[in-house]
């Protein structure tokens, strides 16, 4: 980004100085201007007509800098939303990736449940009973908030991914129209060079 600073500064100054020296060659073509020396009407309208032609050049020049300023803050600005969005997608996938297992929960519910088969202590029963629907109860209500966790997780994850895709078109345009302006910079200064 700070490249594109350089180069829009560069072109506007280089317009700068080329004006000048074009300006001295054409008064030192035409004579010591007001020492004396006599210009006709053509070169006093070819040098008015660099003249416009060179402001009209310097203002494009102006505009297209500014405009490519302007698309690198955007730019910026752009590249963070990006990076934001990254960080929110590893993110959300981590936290897929690292949903609580329950099947050792499953285990020890199904070990109550072979244990509470194969007691014929009554008390025993009672209590095998009693945790095993504890037990029961809080894997059926673990097993529901990790589901709904999972589909919320997902919907997000999914919304994510399509904002981020919509942004990364977003910063993809920036970068284009970045490039297209510093294109014609080098070609305004290209063709300022030839002039010469």
């Amino acid at each position: 980004m700070k490249n594109h600073y350089k180069r829009a500064t560069m072109a506007a100054l280089f317009l700068l100085v080329a004006s000048s020296v074009a300006w001295g060659q054409q008064t030192g073509q035409t004579g010591q201007g007001q020492n004396g020396c006599q210009i006709d009407g053509q070169q006093l309208k070819a040098l008015f007509d660099e003249v416009r032609q060179l402001r009209q050049e310097l203002r494009k020049v102006s505009l297209d800098t500014h405009r490519l300023l302007f698309l690198s803050d955007q730019y910026a600005r752009q590249q963070a939303k990006v990076d934001g969005l990254n960080k929110e997608v590893e993110r959300l996938k981590t936290q897929l990736g690292n949903v609580d297992d329950l099947s050792k929960d499953e285990e020890a519910v199904k070990e109550l449940e072979t244990a509470l088969n194969e007691t014929n202590d009554p008390k025993a029963r009672v209590q095998l009973v009693q945790a095993h629907a504890v037990f029961k109860s809080a894997l059926e209500k673990q097993r529901k908030q990790l589901e709904e966790f999972v589909v919320n997780t997902r919907q997000k994850l999914q919304q994510t991914e399509v904002n981020l895709q919509e942004e990364q078109e977003k910063l993809s345009g920036f970068k284009q129209e970045m490039d297209k302006l510093n294109q014609e910079l080098d070609r305004l200064a290209v063709d300022r060079d030839r002039k010469k």
